[in-house]
């Protein structure tokens, strides 16, 4: 059996969702900071990429991105604003251009300690893909799926 089919899915199911919860949203509004104080859309979405590239990391794999994304969208950041976000097209592709890439190599883990990991930031991922199609209605737009 496979083990890493069940994240496989996981990590689909979020792409999904991403791809739905960002579609016509422009920088501009993915920076835009609700009064709740909730995180904005362009740090939820950093934070997404920036996970995926520490997912690596804690499985003793080879990184992608450099500390600027460390120190913009980790746990306990604020929420980023026009003048130090990154754009929101470039984080777009970010995530959408190593997706494949990313889930290949969870495809090929066998080591079940390093699938635990994948598997909780895939959770914690789908989390966050949630609260961008949460941002998406706020934000004004018809809901994406």
């Amino acid at each position: 059996m496979n083990i890493a089919k069940p994240t496989l899915k996981i990590y689909s199911a979020n792409k999904y969702c991403v791809e739905k919860a960002s579609d016509g949203i422009t920088h501009e509004m993915s920076v835009l900071q609700h009064e709740s104080g909730c995180s904005n859309m362009n740090w939820l979405l950093g934070h997404i990429v920036y996970h995926r590239d520490k997912a690596l990391s804690k499985m003793g794999l080879d990184t992608w991105l450099g500390d600027d994304y460390k120190l913009l969208y980790d746990y306990d950041t604020p929420s980023v604003k026009a003048e130090n976000a990154m754009q929101f097209d470039k984080l777009l592709e970010q995530y959408f251009s190593t997706h494949d890439k990313y889930l290949e190599i969870i495809k090929n883990t066998t080591d079940i300690d390093k699938m635990e990991t994948a598997s909780f930031f895939g959770f914690h991922e789908a989390y966050h893909a949630g609260q961008m199609g949460l941002l998406r209605r706020i934000l004004g737009k018809p809901a994406g799926f």
